[in-house]
């Protein structure tokens, strides 16, 4: 059994803590890649799995940060290139 297919168990398993997008439901390579590009970063490749299989949700509350698949300078709350556009920002006060 690979790690994902353990993950994709484990949190199966753990309905009452986690909330997550349907397995399968998740955001698309090209908006992956958009999102790298514009963070001048590539995600490790555990996170781009997540992201292209169940795209956003929270454990136990806390948010994981997922693409929305919209644009970039307009999109607001838990999307990972708003959040850390705007922690840059926070940071440079």
């Amino acid at each position: 059994m690979d790690k994902y297919t353990k993950l994709k168990e484990m949190i199966a398993s753990a309905e009452d803590l986690v909330e997550f997008a349907p397995f399968g439901e998740g955001t698309t390579m090209e908006w992956i890649e958009k999102a790298e590009d514009r963070l001048n970063v590539a995600f490790p490749e555990s996170y781009k799995w997540w992201l292209l299989n169940y795209a956003g949700g929270e454990i136990a509350g806390d948010e994981i940060y997922s693409i929305y698949e919209m644009d970039f300078d307009t999109v607001e709350g838990g999307d990972i290139v708003f959040m850390n556009e705007l922690n840059r920002k926070l940071s440079n006060y």
